[in-house]
């Protein structure tokens, strides 16, 4: 069986992974690059879950589309080559629609939101929380205009909220989502939050993606649809200009039914504006993340303990800051995102288990008040030698020298030695992603 496998916005790096995810594994028998992002693949799988599982071991946490393809399903879109070795590949005759599973989203029933976290929860980002909230009090004027018989047109309340890699749009649109959900007027509890990405609605069948995506639109009609990273239209062929233009179309004669929120990178919003004018314009309201400061990523850090019941000592600090500073150096303005402080603070957990680790086994063990009370102070606070140190290599979070447990540790509350700052131009690899 032959399957189109769909990933939208993969780094290069990505792309190499899954490539080579694909090659290693038994059970694909073989592939071709169809487009940036895209593979058609040859397998006796016929659980897409699968396919899935398959090219998330070399892109982890993306969205992927895995559909079959069947006879006359696709016409020559992709280059010469893929396309002849698409024709001598066996294919099946076409299902009928209600056999076609693995995407049913796609068909109209966009999967709901979970995991809001409330805006108070945000650091660093004061001037865009009181923009979203500016937006929320001419809402609740509109709603009470109406009530008091005045006749105010209420407008596109469609968003843009766009910014560098790693700031949180994705997470800053599911809380704006949920906000304009409680301000919108009408019964909150009938109006649902749902995502989509470019990947759920793109080559399903050929000339199908303005079908899928009237769809999607029709089935959120209700509620907020939240388009994940948009800006992914641009890289896929004509049929990203055709979903635009079927939201464009959408929003013309069905203005916020549904509520559309939609999510980019900040450096491409003039070339989606130049796309699709008409579309842009009916998306009046704005919020620009931008990259976050030092300080701002320490205070995210802070936060990110505290919510884990973790302590940070004093000490700390300082260490902290010297490694956010050495790699601001190395990246210069492409860093400066709250994933780096997620890594980090993964790291620095694995360097507590192992302080665990290297506890007595009747610690380790704990079970009575007094006990577990000793453990908590044990592995309840980070410590300055808990910090890792980025590799100047192979640009992994790694260990510092001398604060590996039972070794020559610093004395608590004091810096472990050994750190080392990336020089400029020498960070090695970083984390991607949006």
């Amino acid at each position: 069986m032959i399957y189109l496998i769909n990933c939208s916005s993969l780094t290069d790096q990505q792309r190499e992974s899954v490539q080579k995810a694909l090659d290693t594994d038994p059970r694909i028998t073989d592939w071709r690059r169809a487009l940036s992002g895209s593979w058609f693949v040859e397998t006796k799988l016929t659980d897409l879950n699968e396919l899935r599982k398959i090219v998330h071991v070399g892109a982890d946490k993306v969205q992927v589309l895995a559909v079959p393809v069947y006879k006359g399903m696709y016409a020559g879109w992709a280059d010469k080559s893929v396309w002849e070795w698409l024709n001598k590949k066996e294919k099946p005759a076409p299902p009928k629609d209600a056999e076609i599973a693995g995407n049913d989203h796609a068909l109209g029933n966009p999967p709901e939101v979970t995991g809001i976290k409330p805006l108070a929860d945000y650091r660093g980002i004061d001037a865009v929380a009181a923009r979203l909230n500016g937006i929320v009090t001419t809402m609740a004027f509109h709603t009470a205009a109406a009530r008091a018989g005045l006749s105010l047109q209420q407008g596109f309340q469609n968003m843009l909220i766009l910014g560098p890699p790693g700031t949180g749009k994705t997470s800053l649109a599911k809380t704006a989502a949920e906000i304009l959900r409680d301000s919108l007027p009408g019964k909150k509890d009938k109006r649902k939050i749902h995502m989509l990405q470019a990947a759920d609605l793109i080559d399903r069948h050929v000339g199908k993606s303005m079908n899928n995506t009237k769809a999607a639109l029709d089935a959120a009609a209700g509620g907020i649809l939240i388009f994940d990273e948009i800006d992914a239209l641009l890289k896929i062929s004509h049929y990203g200009p055709e979903v635009l233009n079927a939201l464009n179309a959408h929003i013309t004669h069905a203005p916020n039914k549904p509520v559309i929120i939609a999510t980019l990178y900040g450096q491409n919003e003039q070339a989606l504006r130049a796309a699709n004018p008409g579309l842009m314009s009916r998306f009046p309201h704005v919020l620009r993340l931008e990259s976050y400061k030092n300080d701002t990523l320490a205070v995210i850090f802070n936060a990110r303990a505290a919510a884990s019941g973790m302590n940070v000592e004093p000490a700390a600090v300082p260490v902290l800051s010297a490694l956010l500073a050495a790699q601001q150096r190395a990246m210069g303005p492409s860093f400066g995102n709250a994933r780096e402080i997620d890594n980090i603070f993964d790291a620095v957990v694995g360097h507590i288990a192992e302080r665990f680790a290297a506890l007595p086994d009747e610690l380790k063990g704990a079970s009575t008040d007094e006990d577990l009370a000793r453990l908590r102070a044990a592995i309840g606070t980070v410590t300055a030698a808990d910090i890792p140190m980025r590799d100047p290599d192979t640009g992994a979070l790694v260990r510092r020298p001398g604060t590996l447990p039972g070794n020559d540790n610093p004395p608590p509350g004091k810096p472990g030695g050994g750190l080392r700052l990336i020089p400029s131009g020498g960070a090695g690899p970083a984390p991607g992603g949006s």
